[in-house]
């Protein structure tokens, strides 16, 4: 799926001027963003997992994969930047996996 985006990326390129083709090349990085998740000692001690993402639904997946089911927020952030009329989101999600 990822080199037929980059293939249609590509292609649309092509037939772009510059100040589009950097809001498309933008689009790409965002859509290749990735997910991340990190094991860190939480604010009771135990462990925690800290995720970071394009969007909380990513988040949330992430989490649920991470924990194997279910879990619960501990806390949550995000943060909106851009440059050049482009913007992005990355969100942080703080979850405890329950204990089955």
């Amino acid at each position: 799926m990822k080199k037929f985006a980059a293939l249609v990326i590509l292609l649309i390129a092509m037939k772009m001027n510059t100040n589009s083709l950097f809001g498309l090349l933008s689009l790409s990085w965002l859509l290749g963003a990735c997910v991340s998740a990190k094991a860190i000692t939480g604010p009771d001690g135990s462990v925690n997992h800290l995720i970071s993402c394009p969007s909380i639904e990513t988040c949330y997946d992430k989490a649920r994969k991470v924990c194997n089911g279910n879990y619960d927020i501990v806390n949550t952030n995000s943060e909106v930047s851009g440059l050049n009329g482009s913007t992005s989101t990355t969100t942080k999600l703080l979850v405890k996996c329950e204990n089955k």
